[in-house]
Order: structure tokens, then sequence, then C-alpha cells
């Protein structure tokens, strides 16, 4: 199958919003649809893992988009984007440890990444941020 979109998104709350003005809402159970079989017919395939991973991060399904770019990874470990955006996944449920991790091991794969690197700048100030508000007690509320 064929890399339908390869979209390098920024950080989290912007990705979602360029996905949903880029690609109707409705056409995204209709992709996951169509990765599934593709997946089905061919379950080494990461470049589907990858895009059904895209497409459950549109519809805001981070797990189930994690679990694809995860296999993604495993079928392909030298994919830097899926590493990104499994980085922007666990950014957008504020596991920013993770969300570090995956946009270093992107860094390591392709050094040139800007759009990794920023996403790491960004989700090592939110981890900061998180670890502040966890010691002031504050951090119940997010």
């Amino acid at each position: 199958m064929k890399n339908i979109f390869s979209i390098k998104i920024l950080f989290l709350s912007v990705p979602v919003l360029v996905l949903t003005l880029l690609f109707p809402a409705i056409a995204w159970p209709q992709d996951i649809a169509t990765y599934t079989e593709a997946i089905r017919q061919n379950p080494n395939d990461a470049i589907a893992f990858y895009n059904r991973g895209l497409a459950f991060a549109a519809r805001q399904e981070f797990e189930n988009a994690i679990a694809d770019y995860t296999e993604a990874i495993r079928l392909n470990p030298n994919f830097a984007d899926a590493f990104n955006n499994r980085g922007n996944a666990h950014f957008n449920i504020r596991e920013f440890d993770k969300a570090i991790a995956d946009y270093e091991a992107a860094l390591r794969i392709e050094p040139t990444h800007t759009i990794a690197r920023t996403n790491l700048t960004i989700a090592r100030q939110q981890y900061r941020q998180q670890q502040r508000e966890r010691r002031s007690g504050l951090w119940f509320f997010f």
C-alpha cells in the first residue's frame, strides 16, 4: 500500500485541527476501514499501520493511534515519522515522558527532523510544567 499521506505534525493541539480541516471527519471512519483491510491483506505493512494511526489520531483516539504507531515501528524500527507521531499521541494524553522518548528516538534516526526537534522542546517544557504542578498539588485538576 502506498503512503497516501505523510503528515508531520508540529504539536498535538494543532494536528487534530489541521487534519480535521484538511480531511473531513466523515472520511476518517472510511480510512480506518480501508487501512484495516490493507493490514488484513498485508500485516507487515508499516505504512498502513502508520496511516491508520493518523486516522485514529485525527479522531482523537490516541490509544488506538499509539498501538498502530507502535506496530509500524516494530515493522520498521527506522520510521522516524512514526516515532514523532506516536510522541504526538502521548503528548495529547499528557504522557510527556513517553512523548520525549519518542521525539528523541525520531531524532536519533533522522537528526535533521526539525518537527521532532520542535516537538521535543515543547514536550520538555510541558513535562517540567507537569512536574511543577504535581509538586504543588495542582496536577489532579488536569
